[in-house]
């Protein structure tokens, strides 16, 4: 069976948006729109996976969640400043740099917006307790 890429049902992207939200706790949510018609001119080149990460970080308040070239800011304003890419290292460990730069980023925030509460913040990720004490 395929399962054809987020790029082709543009049409399930309210039913997703809406299910990341009610996942990550947050169904006072409400998209802005100029963030909601970005995301549906947009081609998703991570799918579903990248979705829920604009969703994670609209839901912390970072007005540029999606971040394309082209659009009207090219930086990120709550989560902190878009990082250099490392071209001097190879490949792997400068992916490492900016998954571990953009988790510290996130957790930080979650933390900040659940008032230090380790197991709000760990149920609003979707991660169990005892996995986020590594973030902590």
């Amino acid at each position: 069976m395929r399962v054809p890429p987020l790029r082709e049902r543009i049409e399930d992207l309210d039913v997703l948006v809406h299910r990341f939200v009610r996942e990550l706790d947050r169904e006072d949510f409400a998209l802005p729109p100029e963030l909601r018609s970005r995301m549906a001119a947009y081609a998703w080149p991570g799918n579903v996976r990248e979705l829920r990460n604009v969703v994670a970080r609209a839901l912390l308040g970072d007005e540029n969640a999606l971040d394309t070239p082209g659009s009207s800011s090219s930086s990120r304003s709550a989560v902190g400043a878009k990082p250099e890419l490392a071209l001097e290292v190879p490949f792997k460990e400068a992916k490492e740099r900016l998954v571990d730069s953009f988790t510290r980023d996130y957790f930080e925030a979650l933390l900040r917006r659940h008032g230090g509460n380790i197991s709000q913040a760990s149920r609003a990720a979707g991660i169990a307790r005892p996995t986020s004490t590594s973030w902590w």
